[in-house]
């Protein structure tokens, strides 16, 4: 995972879900990632939390049980100049200096008050929806873009202006085949891709590597992981 203060100090984004095995499951990543799950233990693997864009957990060869579904993404936007938002999941709140609105779904952000007559610069957090895990690889978190602190800013226009946020994967279900991708969370001209899915060594064949994505699918112990495929922001290979 990945760490940002855009909010709050030390808050870890974009964790990968951990892998399962015959044997034993992993740990999901810091920012959420879900833990992998093994056969023996007899429970489905944990999904990605929602909002962190954190990869779903890979799950070992257990009929009957599941893969972790990937987490959904979250815009967070940050300027000196008002700001409001069309939606309750889209809360804005103002800490003295700045207001930041922080997108838990898809919305839209408008610069200025009733008659804008100039846009703002912001600060910027673009997380993607998380991959789901497949039949042992983990999911890969969503794409994480930001600029906080003291990158380049992203300039918005007056008036309304559109923010998406990507879902996380849906898990393959029962006796899991490989996870799917995240979808892309997006503000202007920022985009954030959604999360690689894991790889499943069974059935065979299903078999693959891990999906690319914002951060790639992991892989599993006959396939490898896949590279993560982030362009201009923070995307992590996946795992084997």
């Amino acid at each position: 995972g990945s760490q940002n203060g855009i909010v709050q100090l030390k808050k870890y984004y974009a964790g990968g879900g951990g892998g399962g095995a015959d044997a034993s499951g992993g740990d999901g990543g810091l920012g959420g990632g879900g833990a992998g799950r093994s056969a023996p233990s007899g429970v489905s693997a944990v999904a990605g939390t929602a909002n962190l864009g954190a990869g779903g957990g890979g799950l070992g060869n257990l009929p009957g049980q599941t893969s972790g579904a990937g987490g959904k993404g979250v815009v967070i936007l940050r300027t000196p100049n008002y700001v409001s938002t069309d939606s309750a999941c889209a809360p804005v709140n103002y800490s003295g200096t700045d207001y930041v609105a922080t997108f838990k779904a898809s919305a839209n952000i408008t610069v200025g008050g009733a008659t804008p007559t100039a846009g703002s610069a912001f600060d910027y957090l673009v997380v993607a929806g998380g991959g789901s895990g497949g039949n042992a690889g983990g999911g890969g978190a969503g794409g994480y873009r930001t600029s906080f602190p003291g990158g380049t800013k992203l300039n918005l226009n007056p008036g309304p202006n559109t923010v998406v946020v990507g879902a996380g994967a849906a898990s393959p279900g029962s006796g899991a085949g490989p996870g799917t991708e995240g979808c892309n969370s997006s503000v202007g001209n920022i985009v954030s891709t959604g999360g690689g899915g894991g790889a499943t060594s069974s059935p065979i064949a299903y078999r693959a590597t891990g999906k690319p994505g914002g951060s790639g699918g992991g892989g599993t112990y006959s396939v490898s992981g896949a590279t993560g495929g982030q362009v201009g922001g923070c995307g992590n290979a996946g795992g084997n």
